[in-house]
Protein backbone atom coordinates (compact mmCIF):
# COMPACT_ATOMS: atom_id res chain seq x y z
CA UNK A 1 0.00 0.00 0.00
CA UNK A 2 2.50 2.76 0.50
CA UNK A 3 3.63 2.00 -2.87
CA UNK A 4 0.42 3.82 -3.79
CA UNK A 5 1.61 7.66 -4.18
CA UNK A 6 -1.48 9.00 -5.67
CA UNK A 7 -5.03 9.62 -3.65
CA UNK A 8 -8.07 10.60 -5.30
CA UNK A 9 -10.66 11.77 -3.00
CA UNK A 10 -14.07 10.88 -4.86
CA UNK A 11 -13.88 8.05 -7.30
CA UNK A 12 -16.12 9.02 -9.73
CA UNK A 13 -16.18 9.25 -13.68
CA UNK A 14 -13.42 12.24 -13.48
CA UNK A 15 -11.24 10.44 -11.20
CA UNK A 16 -11.50 7.21 -13.36
CA UNK A 17 -10.70 9.04 -16.51
CA UNK A 18 -7.71 10.45 -14.64
CA UNK A 19 -6.61 7.09 -13.08
CA UNK A 20 -6.75 5.57 -16.41
CA UNK A 21 -4.60 7.82 -17.39
CA UNK A 22 -1.87 8.56 -14.57
CA UNK A 23 -1.87 3.96 -14.81
CA UNK A 24 -1.37 3.50 -18.86
CA UNK A 25 1.64 2.50 -20.40
CA UNK A 26 5.00 3.26 -18.58
CA UNK A 27 3.85 5.98 -17.40
CA UNK A 28 2.15 4.55 -14.33
CA UNK A 29 1.30 6.02 -11.35
CA UNK A 30 0.08 4.02 -8.74
CA UNK A 31 -3.05 5.37 -7.33
CA UNK A 32 -6.04 4.77 -4.70
CA UNK A 33 -9.74 5.58 -4.74
CA UNK A 34 -11.45 6.51 -1.61
CA UNK A 35 -14.82 6.45 -1.86
CA UNK A 36 -18.31 6.55 1.25
CA UNK A 37 -19.75 3.99 -1.30
CA UNK A 38 -18.40 0.37 -3.01
CA UNK A 39 -16.82 1.36 -6.06
CA UNK A 40 -14.13 -0.49 -8.44
CA UNK A 41 -11.84 1.48 -10.47
CA UNK A 42 -9.43 -0.01 -13.20
CA UNK A 43 -5.90 -0.06 -11.60
CA UNK A 44 -6.67 1.61 -8.46
CA UNK A 45 -6.92 0.39 -5.32
CA UNK A 46 -9.79 0.65 -3.60
CA UNK A 47 -10.16 2.58 0.05
CA UNK A 48 -14.10 2.74 1.17
CA UNK A 49 -14.79 5.36 4.51
CA UNK A 50 -16.82 8.68 5.13
CA UNK A 51 -14.54 11.34 3.93
CA UNK A 52 -15.29 13.54 6.62
CA UNK A 53 -14.18 10.60 9.57
CA UNK A 54 -9.90 11.11 10.53
CA UNK A 55 -9.80 7.39 10.21
CA UNK A 56 -9.68 7.00 6.57
CA UNK A 57 -7.47 9.96 6.57
CA UNK A 58 -5.36 7.99 9.25
CA UNK A 59 -4.94 5.28 6.40
CA UNK A 60 -4.14 8.13 3.72
CA UNK A 61 -1.36 9.35 6.20
CA UNK A 62 -0.09 5.90 5.99
CA UNK A 63 0.18 5.54 2.05
CA UNK A 64 2.20 8.90 1.96
CA UNK A 65 0.86 10.38 -1.25
CA UNK A 66 2.34 12.95 -3.28
CA UNK A 67 -0.74 14.18 -4.27
CA UNK A 68 -4.21 14.05 -3.40
CA UNK A 69 -6.91 14.81 -6.26
CA UNK A 70 -10.32 15.86 -5.21
CA UNK A 71 -13.12 15.72 -7.34
CA UNK A 72 -16.23 15.38 -5.08
CA UNK A 73 -19.79 15.68 -5.84
CA UNK A 74 -22.70 16.78 -3.45
CA UNK A 75 -23.94 14.85 -0.93
CA UNK A 76 -27.70 15.59 -1.08
CA UNK A 77 -30.05 18.10 -2.62
CA UNK A 78 -29.73 22.02 -2.88
CA UNK A 79 -26.85 23.84 -0.56
CA UNK A 80 -26.66 21.44 1.86
CA UNK A 81 -25.86 18.62 -0.55
CA UNK A 82 -23.13 20.78 -1.45
CA UNK A 83 -21.86 21.56 2.08
CA UNK A 84 -22.23 17.91 2.76
CA UNK A 85 -20.66 16.85 -0.48
CA UNK A 86 -17.89 19.60 -0.43
CA UNK A 87 -16.77 21.73 2.59
CA UNK A 88 -17.30 19.02 5.14
CA UNK A 89 -14.66 16.66 3.22
CA UNK A 90 -12.49 19.25 2.51
CA UNK A 91 -12.18 20.60 5.84
CA UNK A 92 -11.23 17.21 7.64
CA UNK A 93 -8.98 16.78 4.68
CA UNK A 94 -7.21 19.85 5.25
CA UNK A 95 -7.44 19.64 9.21
CA UNK A 96 -5.29 16.05 8.91
CA UNK A 97 -2.67 16.98 6.25
CA UNK A 98 -1.45 20.03 8.30
CA UNK A 99 -0.39 17.73 10.69
CA UNK A 100 1.33 15.56 8.65
CA UNK A 101 5.39 15.82 8.10
CA UNK A 102 5.36 16.41 4.63
CA UNK A 103 1.96 17.69 2.81
CA UNK A 104 0.70 16.41 -0.56
CA UNK A 105 -0.58 18.60 -3.30
CA UNK A 106 -3.96 19.06 -3.36
CA UNK A 107 -5.45 19.29 -6.76
CA UNK A 108 -9.20 20.36 -6.51
CA UNK A 109 -11.73 19.65 -8.93
CA UNK A 110 -13.42 23.26 -8.86
CA UNK A 111 -15.96 24.96 -11.61
CA UNK A 112 -16.20 28.22 -13.66
CA UNK A 113 -19.52 28.45 -11.86
CA UNK A 114 -17.61 30.43 -9.29
CA UNK A 115 -17.61 33.80 -12.12
CA UNK A 116 -20.49 35.93 -11.25
CA UNK A 117 -19.87 37.59 -14.85
CA UNK A 118 -23.28 37.60 -17.63
CA UNK A 119 -22.12 40.42 -19.97
CA UNK A 120 -19.84 38.23 -22.07
CA UNK A 121 -16.68 39.05 -20.85
CA UNK A 122 -13.36 37.43 -20.97
CA UNK A 123 -12.35 36.08 -17.33
CA UNK A 124 -9.19 34.34 -16.46
CA UNK A 125 -7.84 33.01 -13.29
CA UNK A 126 -7.45 37.01 -12.04
CA UNK A 127 -10.84 38.14 -12.81
CA UNK A 128 -13.15 38.59 -9.89
CA UNK A 129 -15.72 36.10 -8.48
CA UNK A 130 -18.28 37.22 -6.66
CA UNK A 131 -21.14 34.19 -7.07
CA UNK A 132 -24.60 34.50 -6.13
CA UNK A 133 -25.64 30.67 -6.23
CA UNK A 134 -25.58 27.86 -3.49
CA UNK A 135 -23.14 25.97 -5.99
CA UNK A 136 -21.11 28.49 -7.12
CA UNK A 137 -20.69 29.84 -3.23
CA UNK A 138 -19.78 26.88 -1.90
CA UNK A 139 -17.23 26.03 -4.84
CA UNK A 140 -15.45 29.33 -4.30
CA UNK A 141 -15.69 28.69 -0.54
CA UNK A 142 -13.56 25.48 -1.04
CA UNK A 143 -10.99 27.17 -2.70
CA UNK A 144 -10.74 29.84 -0.22
CA UNK A 145 -10.21 26.92 1.97
CA UNK A 146 -7.28 25.80 0.48
CA UNK A 147 -6.07 29.01 0.18
CA UNK A 148 -6.04 30.24 3.64
CA UNK A 149 -4.47 26.21 4.45
CA UNK A 150 -0.81 27.20 3.93
CA UNK A 151 -0.74 23.58 2.06
CA UNK A 152 0.21 23.12 -1.62
CA UNK A 153 -2.77 23.65 -3.97
CA UNK A 154 -4.11 23.91 -7.23
CA UNK A 155 -8.24 24.81 -7.57
CA UNK A 156 -8.92 23.07 -11.55
CA UNK A 157 -12.21 25.35 -12.52
CA UNK A 158 -13.73 23.28 -15.49
CA UNK A 159 -16.12 24.19 -17.71
CA UNK A 160 -19.24 22.19 -18.44
CA UNK A 161 -18.18 18.61 -18.61
CA UNK A 162 -19.45 16.65 -21.62
CA UNK A 163 -19.14 13.60 -23.87
CA UNK A 164 -20.59 10.06 -23.49
CA UNK A 165 -23.07 9.59 -21.15
CA UNK A 166 -23.69 13.26 -20.35
CA UNK A 167 -26.45 14.16 -23.23
CA UNK A 168 -28.54 17.05 -21.54
CA UNK A 169 -27.35 19.03 -24.50
CA UNK A 170 -28.32 16.64 -27.41
CA UNK A 171 -31.23 16.34 -25.93
CA UNK A 172 -31.77 19.93 -25.84
CA UNK A 173 -31.35 20.04 -29.51
CA UNK A 174 -33.60 16.50 -30.31
CA UNK A 175 -36.62 18.44 -28.84
CA UNK A 176 -35.82 21.57 -31.28
CA UNK A 177 -34.50 23.81 -28.09
CA UNK A 178 -31.76 26.31 -30.11
CA UNK A 179 -30.31 28.25 -26.43
CA UNK A 180 -29.43 31.60 -27.38
CA UNK A 181 -26.47 34.12 -28.00
CA UNK A 182 -25.12 33.57 -24.49
CA UNK A 183 -21.36 32.29 -24.57
CA UNK A 184 -21.15 29.09 -23.04
CA UNK A 185 -17.92 26.78 -22.25
CA UNK A 186 -17.05 23.17 -22.29
CA UNK A 187 -14.63 20.91 -21.59
CA UNK A 188 -14.66 17.34 -23.05
CA UNK A 189 -14.73 14.41 -20.34
CA UNK A 190 -11.56 12.84 -21.71
CA UNK A 191 -10.04 16.11 -21.83
CA UNK A 192 -11.17 16.86 -17.85
CA UNK A 193 -9.02 13.17 -16.76
CA UNK A 194 -6.34 14.30 -18.92
CA UNK A 195 -6.02 17.62 -17.40
CA UNK A 196 -6.12 16.06 -13.69
CA UNK A 197 -3.52 13.55 -14.58
CA UNK A 198 -1.65 16.20 -16.43
CA UNK A 199 -1.61 18.34 -13.20
CA UNK A 200 -0.30 15.46 -11.35
CA UNK A 201 2.87 14.62 -13.49
CA UNK A 202 3.23 17.99 -13.85
CA UNK A 203 3.97 18.37 -9.97
CA UNK A 204 5.80 14.86 -9.26
CA UNK A 205 8.30 16.54 -12.50
CA UNK A 206 8.23 19.77 -11.05
CA UNK A 207 6.59 20.39 -7.38
CA UNK A 208 5.44 22.76 -8.40
CA UNK A 209 1.58 24.44 -9.86
CA UNK A 210 -0.17 27.60 -10.04
CA UNK A 211 -2.76 27.71 -7.07
CA UNK A 212 -5.65 28.25 -9.81
CA UNK A 213 -6.40 27.13 -13.52
CA UNK A 214 -8.70 27.53 -15.79
CA UNK A 215 -9.63 24.20 -17.59
CA UNK A 216 -11.83 24.87 -20.75
CA UNK A 217 -11.79 24.32 -24.15
CA UNK A 218 -9.84 26.98 -26.73
CA UNK A 219 -13.38 28.33 -28.08
CA UNK A 220 -15.91 29.62 -26.01
CA UNK A 221 -19.09 29.82 -27.94
CA UNK A 222 -23.15 30.77 -28.13
CA UNK A 223 -25.34 28.42 -26.84
CA UNK A 224 -27.34 28.28 -30.37
CA UNK A 225 -24.13 27.81 -32.54
CA UNK A 226 -22.98 24.84 -30.48
CA UNK A 227 -27.00 23.29 -30.59
CA UNK A 228 -27.00 24.61 -34.16
CA UNK A 229 -23.46 21.81 -34.90
CA UNK A 230 -25.03 19.67 -33.01
CA UNK A 231 -28.37 19.47 -34.91
CA UNK A 232 -26.17 19.37 -38.08
CA UNK A 233 -24.89 16.28 -37.29
CA UNK A 234 -28.29 14.43 -35.95
CA UNK A 235 -29.63 15.28 -39.50
CA UNK A 236 -32.12 18.20 -38.28
CA UNK A 237 -32.76 21.52 -39.73
CA UNK A 238 -31.64 25.03 -38.79
CA UNK A 239 -35.39 25.52 -38.95
CA UNK A 240 -36.33 22.81 -36.51
CA UNK A 241 -34.56 24.76 -33.27
CA UNK A 242 -36.11 27.41 -31.67
CA UNK A 243 -35.03 30.30 -29.20
CA UNK A 244 -34.77 29.29 -25.59
CA UNK A 245 -33.38 29.72 -22.60
CA UNK A 246 -29.30 29.09 -22.83
CA UNK A 247 -29.15 27.10 -19.67
CA UNK A 248 -26.35 27.45 -16.94
CA UNK A 249 -23.42 28.94 -17.17
CA UNK A 250 -24.35 32.49 -17.53
CA UNK A 251 -22.69 34.57 -20.39
CA UNK A 252 -18.95 34.58 -20.15
CA UNK A 253 -15.54 33.79 -22.38
CA UNK A 254 -13.23 31.48 -20.59
CA UNK A 255 -9.61 31.64 -21.05
CA UNK A 256 -7.37 28.77 -20.92
CA UNK A 257 -3.74 30.59 -21.91
CA UNK A 258 -2.41 29.48 -17.97
CA UNK A 259 -3.16 25.71 -18.92
CA UNK A 260 -1.84 25.99 -22.23
CA UNK A 261 1.27 27.55 -20.95
CA UNK A 262 2.01 24.97 -18.55
CA UNK A 263 2.34 22.17 -21.89
CA UNK A 264 -1.38 20.78 -21.65
CA UNK A 265 -2.91 20.41 -25.16
CA UNK A 266 -6.66 19.15 -25.97
CA UNK A 267 -7.93 16.28 -27.66
CA UNK A 268 -11.17 18.09 -28.34
CA UNK A 269 -9.87 21.66 -28.42
CA UNK A 270 -13.50 22.75 -29.81
CA UNK A 271 -16.90 21.94 -29.38
CA UNK A 272 -16.56 20.51 -33.01
CA UNK A 273 -14.53 17.60 -32.39
CA UNK A 274 -16.13 16.89 -29.09
CA UNK A 275 -19.62 16.83 -30.32
CA UNK A 276 -19.00 15.53 -33.96
CA UNK A 277 -18.22 11.91 -31.87
CA UNK A 278 -20.96 12.31 -29.06
CA UNK A 279 -23.72 13.34 -32.00
CA UNK A 280 -21.83 10.19 -33.85
CA UNK A 281 -22.57 7.68 -30.86
CA UNK A 282 -25.81 8.59 -29.57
Amino acid sequence: MTKSKIVFAGAGDLASRAIACLTQHKSHVPCVALSRREKSITNAQSLLGDLTDDAIWAQVKDIQPQAIVVTLVPNGEGAQGYQHGYIEPLEMLIEQVKQWAIAPVIIFASSTGVYHQTAGEQVDETSPTEPTGYSGLCMLQAEQLLASSGLPYCSVRFGGIYGPGRDFLIRQVQAGKGGGPDFTNRIHQDDAGRCLAFLVNQYLTYKNLPNCLLACDNEPASSHQVRTFIAKKLGLSAEYLQPSPSGRGGNKRCLNARLINLGFTFNYPTYREGYDYVAGNT
